[in-house]
């Protein structure tokens, strides 16, 4: 199985260290193709369009794992972050487990619970930093909602990341004119 760990390194050997927001802007459309396919699903939810969207998952689960690399953290520990957040504040969980797909999107956790989340920055990661909350934040929502989507589709992320792994590290890549890596067949059709 692949790890945070060996994804990131992959990802260094091909494409060097590329700074944070470089991967962060790669996971971000890694995400708005997985919102498109969700779609599709959500529209025609048969065999081909289930494939495609556990595809665009397992995209989204390797970007995310190296944003949480490329914000020297762990993907666990964000996961672990966000459901202390929702736990902590009850009314956020339940207002988040209503939401659909798309009010996700604008989620915006209230002011009062502010000092809990920075407190636990403090005690678990020995900072205090709006930045490293935002980003631990981030990457445990969308962690915590791929392993939904994972459960709802009943496969498993961890096979699929796998997977795509294995197709990734047999594709040939190329670094974009935006400075974001790419392989080569995209590389061609984003030119045409």
């Amino acid at each position: 199985m692949e790890t945070q760990k060996s994804m990131w390194e992959w990802s260094c050997s091909v494409f060097g260290n590329l700074p944070a927001i470089k991967v962060a802007q790669r996971m971000g459309l890694e995400v708005a193709e997985l919102a498109v396919v969700m779609e599709q699903y959500g529209r025609n939810p048969c065999d081909e369009t289930k494939m495609l969207l556990i595809n665009e998952i397992a995209d989204v689960n390797v970007m995310l794992n190296n944003t949480a690399s490329a914000h020297n953290t762990n993907i666990e520990d964000c996961h672990e972050y966000f459901i202390g957040l929702l736990m902590d504040c009850p009314s956020v969980f339940e207002f988040y487990s209503t939401l659909s797909t798309e009010q996700l999107k604008t989620v915006n956790f209230s002011d009062w619970s502010k000092s809990i989340r920075m407190d636990y920055i403090r005690i678990k990661f020995g900072i205090d930093c709006e930045r490293r909350h935002e980003a631990l934040t981030r990457i445990g929502a969308l962690y915590t909602g791929l392993n939904s989507l994972a459960s709802a589709l009943s496969f498993s992320l961890a096979q699929v990341t796998a997977d795509k792994m294995q197709i990734n590290r047999a594709r040939k890549w190329k670094i974009s004119p935006e400075g974001m890596g790419q392989h080569v067949e995209e590389a061609a059709n984003a030119s045409s």
